[in-house]
């Protein structure tokens, strides 16, 4: 899986991994989403983050 680096103010590295949910989930987040649960929420369900802009 792809990784970013990002440099904070004090110069240390952080490492961000991107997730993907399996076929599973997705239909899960599929079906919560159809029961009226925001995005949000759904992406909460599984700590999920945007990226940053």
């Amino acid at each position: 899986m792809p990784t970013r680096s990002k440099h904070s103010s004090l110069g240390t590295r952080l490492e961000q991994r991107r997730r993907s949910l399996s076929p599973e989930q997705v239909d899960t987040a599929i079906h919560l989403y159809n029961l009226g649960w925001s995005l949000a929420r759904v992406g909460e369900r599984w700590a999920l983050t945007t990226p940053p802009c």
